[in-house]
């Protein structure tokens, strides 16, 4: 099967993702971290940085229009990468979280 991830989720699939990360607790919150550039004619790329207990660290993403997107395409390259290493099963849910099928 092929995982799909509509790119406005995506910083919401890290962001679950990273609530899963071992070392995550009430007072430190695990989190992905992002830094934007701002390019000429209203273009801006985004750079993801995830937790250092995360297997991918930190993603470039490609130059959008718009802040909004530009993080959400770094997000959505972040996934595929977790996805390709199998940190992430083909519902974007944490591989070591198990499946509830209520």
């Amino acid at each position: 099967t092929m995982a799909r991830c509509p790119a406005v989720f995506a910083p919401n699939v890290l962001e679950r993702y990273c609530a899963h990360l071992p070392g995550n607790a009430g007072y430190l919150q695990l989190r992905p971290r992002y830094m934007l550039r701002s390019l000429p004619g209203g273009i801006f790329q985004a750079a993801l940085f995830m937790p250092s207990n995360s297997p991918v660290l930190a993603v470039l993403g490609k130059p959008r229009k718009g802040k909004g997107a530009a993080q959400s395409c770094s997000a959505l390259e972040a996934i595929h990468r977790l996805h390709q290493i199998g940190a992430l099963n083909d519902n974007l849910h944490p591989a070591s979280m198990p499946l509830y099928l209520g």
